[in-house]
């Protein structure tokens, strides 16, 4: 399995990744897979609460204020050609192609330097193996149209995972 870096944000201080593509290559390298798997680290500003309450996306979703910040979203897209798809769109060397190959992403965000030590400790404990297992569980969708995501999530204490499947 290779891993393809493919954007890493600037981050503000007191904030890290939590893994590097090096680790994911040396943790998760021996996965069979074929595919090539692109990494993106990202950084987005957290919404605050007046925001969100002063939007309709935020009115809507009051209910998911349950969720832990996400670490780690790993998945495998594939999406069907529609008669709106522009046809540039499903050429091979297209960046939007996701209509004629699947589409595996992992995307890192980044954690505070305070909580570093006990996600990379928990990512070694099960992270890695968990990861691992939904790739080659996820392997057998690859080909057919859908969407399937792995969420890792720390909620202060420990890692949770949730996960997401359409078909």
């Amino acid at each position: 399995m290779d891993f393809k870096t493919i954007g890493k944000d600037k981050l503000p201080q007191g904030l890290v990744f939590p893994v590097s593509a090096a680790v994911l290559q040396e943790k998760l390298g021996h996965v069979p897979h074929e595919a090539e798997v692109s990494v993106n680290y990202f950084y987005s500003k957290p919404i605050t609460e007046r925001l969100r309450q002063k939007t309709k996306f935020g009115k809507s979703n009051r209910g998911s204020g349950n969720r832990h910040p996400e670490i780690i979203d790993a998945s495998l897209r594939r999406r069907a050609v529609s008669l709106n798809t522009p046809s540039s769109w499903q050429q091979d060397e297209s960046s939007m192609n996701e209509y004629t190959r699947d589409q595996w992403e992992l995307n890192v965000r980044p954690v505070a330097l305070s909580d570093l030590p006990i996600v990379r400790k928990q990512l070694e404990e099960e992270g890695y193996r968990k990861l691992a297992a939904w790739l080659v569980e996820t392997s057998k969708f690859a080909g057919s149209i859908g969407v399937h995501n792995l969420f890792i999530e720390f909620d202060g204490k420990q890692l949770t995972y949730r996960q997401f499947d359409r078909l």
